[in-house]
């Protein structure tokens, strides 16, 4: 019993703050292996009795055992982006990249839905793509709804727009009133483009009509302006330009869908958002041939086997062809689905063919 107090003790030190704690640890202790499962309920009755174990050598061990484990599980926990901690102390950090949802538009898993967040200055600036379960991990980055310039998203697929109703309620308790605005492709009879999506949400015969006020600005919310960008026109062009922050997009070839990639530059900095296109995207990679980005984010939707929606998607090898081109100091892959994900070898090895610069698979939460 003493030697199980002990480990509950030293589990409720490393833990504090934690909120439920559920800790289970395997400890070889004198050739014995003690399972602890430490729940909430269990923690302030157990602690007690540890508390009076003044001199049980076995706290000592056992935290000499498991604290390392504890500490760097709480720093993997850290979501805020290093560069964004100037929000507190008023410091100056730039642009920054933090990946809110890596997934793909099947739930296979805990990913989140597609979602991109760029941090300026310490603040959360601009969204690109709000896919589902995006609304959760915005507030695990500490991100403030207050912040934010404008919501953009690459096409009307639901795994990139269907969390903006949750993030649009969430942000009516924000008090914000500065106006807001919501970018996206022009749509069409199968798509909707950025005033028609609002409209469905909080029209009079939307889903939330109580977010009306988000319409016009009444209701002490911020009034959402849509801006329609036409997909027809195949040239880069700038689409905001504010604070010494550009912005530019440029059509790309997504099926019949409707959609666009974006170009955010700062202070030196460039982050290419690709979205989802295929090969027959050949306008993107000729007018950002060279164009040397700190980093190119691309999905990795499909494997290398055949009969793969290449039409909608590039594989593997068409992402490093893409890559080889534009010369990105990062590529980085998210948007994953499971498909791809089993066939990661072959994935990155047909990348490799091409392009020769660094890869990284994003995960939710990332930053960089």
């Amino acid at each position: 019993m003493a030697l199980y107090c002990s480990h509950i003790f030293a589990a409720q030190i490393i833990g504090k703050g934690r909120g439920k704690i559920i800790l289970y640890r395997t400890i070889y202790m004198h050739k014995y292996i003690i399972l602890a499962v430490v729940s909430l309920f269990a923690v302030p009755h157990m602690a007690y009795a540890a508390n009076h174990i003044h001199h049980d050598e076995n706290i000592a061990l056992i935290r000499q055992k498991i604290e390392p484990e504890i500490i760097a599980a709480n720093q993997g926990e850290q979501t805020t982006c290093p560069q964004n901690m100037g929000q507190n102390i008023g410091q100056n950090f730039g642009m920054s990249l933090q990946i809110l949802g890596t997934g793909g538009p099947i739930a296979e898993g805990s990913r989140a839905g597609s979602s991109n967040l760029i941090w300026i200055d310490g603040k959360a600036r601009f969204l690109f793509d709000i896919g589902p379960g995006m609304f959760i991990r915005f507030g695990e980055a500490k991100a403030n709804f207050t912040d934010l310039e404008a919501i953009f998203f690459t096409h009307a697929h639901g795994d990139h727009i269907s969390g903006l109703p949750g993030l649009l309620n969430s942000g009516s308790f924000s008090g914000r009133t500065q106006s807001l605005q919501f970018i996206g492709p022009k749509g069409d009879e199968f798509f909707a483009g950025p005033t028609q999506i609002l409209t469905a949400i909080y029209g009079a015969n939307g889903i939330l009509p109580y977010l009306g006020g988000y319409g016009d600005g009444s209701d002490n919310k911020a009034k959402i302006s849509p801006v329609e960008i036409d997909t027809a026109n195949k040239a880069l062009h700038k689409i905001y330009a504010k604070d010494g922050i550009e912005i530019q997009a440029i059509s790309v070839h997504h099926g019949p869908v409707p959609s666009l990639a974006y170009i955010v530059k700062y202070k030196g900095r460039s982050i290419i958002f690709a979205g989802d296109h295929s090969f027959l995207s050949e306008d993107f990679v000729t007018q950002l041939s060279g164009s040397n980005p700190d980093i190119l984010v691309m999905h990795n939707v499909i494997s290398m086997a055949d009969g793969q929606p290449r039409g909608l998607h590039r594989d593997g090898n068409s992402i490093g062809e893409a890559a080889a081109a534009i010369k990105p100091k990062m590529l980085l892959l998210t948007h994953h689905m499971k498909r791809a994900l089993d066939d990661k070898d072959a994935v990155l090895a047909a990348i490799k063919s091409h392009f020769t610069g660094e890869i990284i698979m994003a995960n939710d939460l990332d930053c960089f």
